[in-house]
């Protein structure tokens, strides 16, 4: 692996953490969409910011198990790699989706 590659590596190790934290952080908060008692929120609005925040919520849970995934494969050195052909995944694929499995692969 050349020296650019591993660097890039260690970048998306870095983004990786620092996204699972977060998820972790927010998702151990109660959603943004509760109502204040205090505050008079239009019905309509409140539901549209409930099915918002539980579409998120939602998108995390079921994206962090990916994260650790991604994350153990550095500890076993192979991330970065295809789990389909053990071809390297592209960097730009990594770098728009760190915990990405595969390679992009055309349908010709």
């Amino acid at each position: 692996m050349n020296i650019k590659r591993q660097n890039f590596y260690s970048e998306c190790k870095e983004k990786l953490n620092n996204i699972r934290n977060e998820y972790l952080s927010k998702l151990s908060r109660p959603t943004s969409a509760q109502r204040e008692s205090s505050e008079i929120i239009e019905s309509a609005n409140f539901e549209q910011q409930l099915q918002a925040s539980s579409f998120i919520r939602k998108k995390m849970i079921e994206t962090l198990p990916e994260i650790e995934r991604a994350l153990r494969k550095f500890d076993i050195g192979t991330f970065g790699l295809c789990e389909l052909t053990g071809e390297e995944i592209e960097l730009n694929r990594l770098k728009a989706v760190p915990w990405a499995r595969t390679k992009l692969h055309s349908i010709t």
